[in-house]
Formats: structure tokens, C-alpha cells, sequence
């Protein structure tokens, strides 16, 4: 038992130090979604969540969709986001 004990205790320490599967956010898009909370449509997808947390839940795709797209054109007007492509299903 001693001689795993060392195997167990690395194994553990590998997996708690792996990566969740995302790739490490760069500065420009953490300061994006730090800014995405003060875009108009996210801004107004929220007022209308406010105070009505059953709206929240069943409307909480559409808050997401809101953020991830200023998220999106936040860095797009950085010149980080490519223009063009396939758009994201909704």
C-alpha cells in the first residue's frame, strides 16, 4: 500500500491541476465580458429579468446569447473577432 500511496497522491494532483477543457481567456476578452453586463440589449434582457426570477429561468438562454454577443462585438471593434464565418445557432 506504501508503494501506491506516491502513484495516488500524483494522480490526484494531476487531475486537480488539469485544465477544465477551455482554453485560458486573454486579457482583451476578460475585459469584454467584464464590459458585456453594460451593453444595451444585455442591459434591457435583464430589466426584464429583474425581480421576476421564474422570467430568469425559463429566459436564461437568452441572457447567455445576449452576453456572448457583446462579448463578440466588443472584440470585434478591437479588431480581435474575425467579421465573418458561420453564425452561432440560437
Amino acid at each position: 500500500m506504501q508503494r501506491q500511496a506516491p502513484w495516488l497522491l500524483l494522480a490526484l494532483l494531476a487531475a486537480a491541476c488539469s485544465s477544465s477543457g477551455r482554453a485560458p481567456e486573454s486579457s482583451a476578452e476578460a475585459a469584454c465580458a467584464r464590459q458585456a453586463d453594460d451593453d444595451p440589449v444585455v442591459h434591457e434582457t435583464l430589466g426584464k429579468a429583474a425581480g421576476n426570477l421564474d422570467w430568469q429561468w425559463q429566459n436564461e438562454g437568452r441572457i447567455r446569447q445576449a452576453k456572448q454577443d457583446a462579448v463578440t462585438n466588443c472584440l470585434r471593434r478591437r479588431g480581435l473577432a474575425s467579421k465573418g464565418g458561420v453564425e452561432r445557432p440560437r
